[in-house]
């Protein structure tokens, strides 16, 4: 794959140079109306048993502006929502034309991609945040746990040392 920030100078191959998302399978249903980059459509690029999930990639300017990321994820999002198996790309694949996405992507992987999409199917990957308390979290942990509960009382009911006296040298330095 080839990073889309090439210079214009470099005319892509035939077809026009491809964004793509991800990989799906050749029988793959896409979602009515899907698009990408600059609202483009999305469409299939298939060899054999796999496909590429792409779009033509914008000329004239470099990718990385937040409508891009933001189309990046809407494309996936709208593949695991519909029930596609999809094995999904990191942001910015791409590559010079259609024929290279069939040829160098999926030809010489096809194999590979094929037994992870079977490894991916019936499975979601997911992102969880979470925050927290922490004054919180420590009580409910001390009401569920009497050992903790006891050991922080332990460590409370310890006097604090008192500061270490500080010495003088003869010289005035202090240590």
């Amino acid at each position: 794959m080839t990073n889309p920030q090439t210079p214009q100078s470099q005319a892509p191959a035939a077809g026009g140079a491809q964004y793509v998302y991800g990989v799906t399978r050749a029988d793959a249903s896409l979602p009515e109306n899907l698009t990408g980059l600059e609202d483009g459509p999305v469409g299939l690029i298939a060899h054999e048993r796999c496909a590429a999930l792409t779009s033509d990639l914008p000329q004239g300017r470099a990718l990385g502006e937040r409508a891009d990321l933001v189309a990046h994820q809407r494309v996936l999002d709208a593949l695991v929502e519909s029930g596609v198996v999809v094995l999904p790309f990191r942001f910015g694949a791409a590559l010079s034309s259609r024929d290279a996405v069939r040829d160098e992507l999926l030809a010489s992987n096809s194999d590979r991609l094929g037994q992870v999409l079977d490894q991916l199917d019936g499975r979601v990957e997911l992102r969880l945040k979470g925050t927290y308390v922490q004054e919180v979290v420590l009580r409910e942990v001390m009401n569920d746990e009497p050992q903790i509960a006891e050991l922080n009382q332990r460590l409370r009911d310890i006097p604090p040392r008192p500061p270490t006296p500080r010495t003088t040298t003869a010289s005035g330095s202090a240590s």
